[in-house]
């Protein structure tokens, strides 16, 4: 529950400095470029979830 919970809080963090229009544009460049030194090389490239991607879809077209 606590990796839950800090995984979270990291990916919310990460898409707020990046998406979000109210963070300073020096502040989002400085952010991103200290997160690439963190990003393990260790780790298997992640896939997108083709299901996530198929309920919108699907939602999209119940509008």
């Amino acid at each position: 529950m606590a990796f839950n919970k800090e995984v979270s809080n990291l990916l919310y963090t990460y898409l707020q400095y990046l998406l979000n229009p109210h963070f300073d544009t020096q502040i989002k460049e400085e952010f991103i470029k200290y997160a690439n030194l963190f990003y393990p090389e260790n780790w298997d490239e992640p896939d997108i979830d083709e299901k996530i991607i198929e309920m919108v879809r699907t939602l999209q077209h119940k509008k």
